[in-house]
């Protein structure tokens, strides 16, 4: 009877609900782990960082596509793939004796992993906002004022000239 536990492709999908990939790629990739596969256990993280870094870009490059529908590709996709990959190594681990992993677990890495994406996202914003869209920002702390033709405060706050009436 094997001593450890592996997680369900169930499991698998309220991490990845809860947290995007990273929380349901760890998953996995501690199932492999726990089978002794290292290189899968990298391979698996590489990959979910790479699909998080995938749908935060898309956030910033393709704003016009719905987040949530990128969302529930993704988390289906990552229930489809640990079913695919592991699905028949845990069905077996279960049936000689072994234990399912705990679901507060995988409910714990999905919230950390939430974390973790957030983090990265408010990164990737202030990024933008900073580093590669510098001139949109907000000028002196006013929301309302803004420069994208690199004049300053006062030329944006400055009223604009009066209409000119034509003369006949």
């Amino acid at each position: 009877i094997p001593l450890y536990p592996l997680y369900s492709a169930d499991q698998v999908g309220m991490a990845t609900f809860l947290g995007g990939p990273i929380g349901g790629g760890w998953l996995i990739a501690r199932n492999y782990r726990r089978l002794g596969q290292v290189r899968a256990a990298w391979i698996t993280m590489i990959a979910t960082v790479l699909a998080t870094i995938a749908l935060l870009a898309s956030a910033f490059f393709a704003p016009e596509m719905p987040p949530i529908g990128l969302g529930a590709v993704g988390l289906a996709g990552m229930i489809l793939i640990a079913r695919a990959i592991q699905g028949n190594m845990v069905a077996h681990h279960t049936s000689v004796g072994g234990r399912k992993g705990s679901s507060w677990i995988a409910v714990a890495t999905g919230l950390v992993s939430m974390v973790i994406t957030l983090a990265a996202a408010t990164g990737m914003a202030f990024a933008d906002a900073y580093i590669i869209h510098p001139d949109s920002r907000a000028l002196d702390g006013d929301p309302m004022v803004s420069s994208t033709a690199g004049g300053t405060v006062g030329d944006a706050k400055s009223p604009a000239p009066a209409p000119q009436s034509p003369t006949s």
